[in-house]
């Protein structure tokens, strides 16, 4: 929170206090000039003087943070309210197959790389993107009477996205190699990137995109009392989350088949995309205080979510003395995998959260919660890798070398939480 969102909300409790304070003394300097009886004479006895009215009763104003059944904490009305905050979110990691892998000097090209060997040690792989995460919320709503019992809130959510690079590089020295299954034999086999005499580099990126999330929602108290109150939700949700993974390797290959100089580039590239749009259902729960608010919030939108994974490949050789040639197919990605690949289905995406809050004026809070949300049946990049290829597809393929026409295609479906700690503020019109 900046420093002027603070004076701001500083200054707004004063004067909130300081009205308070001027209603209250306002009230005292008038009950001071009211007409008082006489005083009664001490000759005379006293006299019962007339029965005291209802209406002499002293009134007792309620407190500012007294909560009106079906009302708000501040006990106001209908009118609108918009809340901010800002998240600090924890996505479920990606854990990523062995990528690429190295050997010690001396072994021989053809067991360089390959997994299931002692030699063999992996170097990229395993768990990514596990950092935390910036994100922010901003919510508005509407009360539509002034029990609070009927209302409409919209909100809109974002998380940053996060990335891993790797990207070694080798003059020959160390070994780099990216495994994979020979769909002809059988047998682990590995594609050599650097080896001695051999220069080779690799780009590895890992990301995970934004994450965004929006519904519109109405309210309807379903029970409630002075501390305790219990609304139902219903409406309409959507979430878009996205994954990449991009592999790229050039080798500059020696021996008397290839041009001193040539170059060798090769680009693998996963991309899933995840969109969600369903109905939203739910409830709120409440329980207030004095001066504070806890409030638990357990949600389900069920609806379709249509996926898609794109999948792209190239090689391009560059021989000195002459323009590059480009190749569709790369590694990972060749003619038997590459294309769009869409897949929609029924699913559902739950939500639980809580929240402290407290009540800095009568119209002025602050809260701190913590949310989870679970996204199911999705698609995640890394799970869309095939290792099982066959090496006849590497370009340039011929047509008698597609058989078996590995790596194929088949969607891996999957499943990632979002974890978040959330701190904002919320203002009652």
């Amino acid at each position: 929170m900046t420093r002027s969102m603070w004076i701001a909300a500083a200054t707004l409790g004063l004067f909130v206090g300081m009205s308070s304070a001027q209603t209250i003394a306002e009230e005292s300097d008038a009950g001071a000039t009211t007409n008082l009886p006489p005083p009664a004479s001490m000759d005379s006895p006293p006299s019962p003087g007339p029965a005291a009215s209802p209406s002499d009763s002293p009134v007792i104003a309620p407190s500012p943070y007294q909560a009106l059944d079906g009302a708000g904490a501040n006990g106001a009305g209908a009118g609108p309210w918009i809340s901010s905050d800002y998240l600090l979110g924890y996505f479920q990691p990606a854990r990523l197959p062995a990528l690429v892998t190295t050997s010690p000097a001396g072994t021989p090209r053809a067991r360089a790389g390959v997994l299931g060997l002692s030699t063999t040690s992996t170097l990229f792989g395993g768990e990514v993107n596990s950092d935390v995460r910036s994100g922010f919320r901003i919510s508005s709503g509407y009360w539509f009477n002034d029990e609070r019992t009927w209302g409409l809130e919209v909100s809109f959510m974002m998380f940053e996205s996060q990335a891993t690079f790797f990207s070694p590089s080798s003059t020959g020295s160390l070994i780099l190699a990216r495994p994979f299954t020979n769909a002809v034999t059988g047998l682990p086999d590995s594609v050599v990137v650097a080896f001695p005499g051999s220069p080779g580099s690799i780009a590895a990126r890992d990301n995970s995109g934004n994450f965004y999330e929006t519904h519109i929602d109405l309210s309807e108290r379903i029970c409630g009392c002075g501390w305790f109150r219990v609304d139902g939700l219903l409406g309409y949700r959507f979430f878009r989350y996205d994954e990449g993974l991009r592999i790229q390797q050039t080798t500059s290959p020696t021996g008397a088949a290839f041009v001193p100089g040539t170059r060798i580039s090769a680009t693998d590239s996963f991309v899933a995309e995840n969109e969600f749009n369903g109905f939203d259902l739910g409830f709120r729960t409440e329980i207030r205080g004095s001066n504070w608010t806890l409030d638990f919030l357990t949600k389900v939108a069920t609806g379709g979510i249509f996926r898609e994974v794109k999948i792209r490949g190239n090689t391009t050789t560059t021989v000195p003395g002459a323009a590059p040639v480009t190749r569709s197919g790369g590694v990972l990605a060749l003619s038997s995998n590459i294309g769009n690949h869409r897949s929609e289905d029924w699913t559902i995406f739950p939500e639980f959260g809580a929240n402290l809050s407290w009540h800095i004026t009568p119209r002025l809070e602050m809260r701190l919660g913590y949310s989870f949300l679970f996204m199911n049946d999705i698609v995640r990049a890394h799970d869309q890798l095939n290792f099982n290829i066959n090496p006849g597809l590497f370009p340039p393929a011929t047509a008698a070398a597609g058989s078996p026409n590995e790596p194929s295609f088949r969607f891996h479906i999957g499943d990632a939480w979002i974890q978040a700690i959330n701190v904002g503020l919320q203002y009652d019109f």
